[in-house]
């Protein structure tokens, strides 16, 4: 990824311009967890390089646009619903230069119909990767969104309704797998977490891929499992343990995202 003198200098002005202004408003939201501000920007980094590489060039709308989508699942993505109203409100604020103590960068371009529709919250919406916002479920106009066929002899209990959060999961799903970043979505239990990410790695080529899926209860805690591990596998299973939990910074590559 190479990027010229103009566009690291937007770069480099919308970053000093949001990510403070972010850090300091995620302090007023509630977060499901809190992760530190150098794993947000990592995750916001991920997401930026992966669009810049996958389309080599681009303008100046479409380089913004593609900014404050990753921005907004970096910062955004562990907030809970009511969070996330707060952030967003906010944020628009500072977006729309109506904030003096982040004020607007002189090459900040956008104007309001190209930033995320005011309908919904900002993390109500994708970008499908030529200057257009759409919601996470299909529209009838939204030529970049999969097509929702049900097969013809389709169990009905292993059906997934489209939802604005499997579109979600699913987004992000494919996106780390494509990727190979580790994933970790969280929520409250029974919102559909684990039969999406199910049916999405069912769904996958069975030439390619092989899923392995471990099974756990929600009442299942680390301390149970490691204890589950250490009765089967004996004291040589521990000291392995041991010496992972004490070279890996755990979660450090993982990719975090939040299902209020």
């Amino acid at each position: 990824m190479g990027l010229n003198e103009i566009y690291m200098t937007l770069f480099d002005d919308m970053v000093e311009w949001l990510i403070p202004a972010a850090l300091a408003i995620l302090k007023e939201c509630k977060q499901m967890v809190e992760p530190s501000p150098m794993y947000q920007y990592k995750m916001f980094s991920r997401f930026f390089i992966h669009f810049l590489d996958k389309h080599k060039t681009f303008n100046q709308v479409w380089f913004q646009q593609t900014f404050l989508f990753c921005f907004a699942w970096a910062y955004g993505s562990a907030l809970t619903v009511n969070g996330q109203k707060h952030f967003d409100t906010l944020i628009r604020k500072i977006l729309y230069g109506s904030n003096e103590e982040y004020p607007r960068p002189k090459y900040f371009s956008l104007n309001r119909g190209q930033m995320f529709p005011e309908k919904l919250s900002l993390m109500d919406y994708r970008f499908d990767e030529v200057e257009n916002w759409w919601t996470w479920q299909k529209s009838t106009d939204d030529p970049t969104a999969p097509a929702n066929v049900f097969p013809e002899r389709a169990i009905i209990s292993e059906l997934i309704v489209p939802t604005k959060e499997s579109g979600q999961i699913t987004y992000w799903q494919e996106f780390c797998i494509n990727k190979s970043y580790p994933m970790l979505v969280i929520g409250p239990t029974g919102t559909g977490k684990s039969a999406v990410i199910i049916s999405n790695l069912n769904a996958l080529p069975k030439n390619t891929n092989l899923v392995n899926i471990v099974n756990f209860s929600a009442r299942t805690s680390a301390q149970l499992k490691l204890f589950s591990y250490y009765s089967n596998f004996g004291s040589s299973f521990a000291t392995a343990i041991a010496e992972i939990h004490s070279n890996t910074k755990i979660g450090s590559s993982t990719t975090l995202f939040g299902m209020p």
